[in-house]
């Protein structure tokens, strides 16, 4: 007992060294990928400006979600009505479309700021980026 606990205890320790090591620790991120992609100046203002417009929706309707699976998993449990739990479905399958929208929209953006090339260079960098997703612990 005391040496499965011991071995625990240690793979815990460990387990987020290997990750840094690996590459997983804090690398060149989003600012480092996006000097790979030689935006001009004009590029780089364009990006602020959109930046600046939009800080924080994401993040709200993403806790908003949150929220609304929490009252959902309350409602299964209490035995709610099935109109009451209905509502709650359709409040949440509004609020992923919402979001796609803003998904979508951004990817828009991105087309038309970056240039063929850029493009390019952009997808096949999120080629490895959904390549890597789930092996380090990251949300999928």
């Amino acid at each position: 007992m005391k040496m499965t606990l011991i071995s625990t205890i240690l793979f815990c320790l460990l387990i987020p060294s290997l990750s840094f090591a690996e590459g997983g620790g804090k690398g060149k991120g989003k600012k480092g990928f996006l000097k790979e992609l030689q935006l001009s100046e004009q590029q780089r203002a364009k990006l602020k400006e959109h930046r600046q417009a939009n800080k924080g929706q994401m993040k709200g309707k993403r806790e908003e979600m949150k929220s609304l699976r929490e009252k959902m998993r309350e409602a299964f449990i209490n035995g709610s009505s099935d109109s009451e739990f209905k509502s709650l479905n359709k409040k949440m399958n509004e609020l992923k479309s919402e979001m796609e929208q803003k998904r979508f929209d951004k990817m828009l953006f991105f087309k038309n700021l970056l240039t063929k090339e850029q493009r390019s260079k952009f997808m096949q960098k999120r080629k490895s980026w959904k390549g890597k997703k789930g092996k380090r612990g990251t949300k999928k």
